[in-house]
């Protein structure tokens, strides 16, 4: 299973650019928006996926490296 973080901040990321009323057209676009949903997303949601990795691996190992809710 995937334990890496990084993919549930790119999830939000997906999530919050789908929700746009008008999509970056083109990669300056596309960069210029991911950076501001990024810098929106602050640092309490940073903090709180960064916490939760004591969590994963515990439930990781519990499941004997199968899948897990994260």
């Amino acid at each position: 299973p995937d334990q890496n973080i990084i993919e549930n901040a790119w999830s939000i990321l997906e999530q919050r650019l789908n929700q746009r009323k008008k999509r970056p057209t083109t990669k300056a676009g596309l960069f210029a928006a991911l950076q501001e949903e990024w810098k929106s997303l602050g640092n309490e949601y940073c903090e709180s996926l960064y916490s939760s990795i004591p969590a994963c691996l515990q439930a990781l190992k519990a499941a004997h490296g199968h899948h897990t809710k994260y």
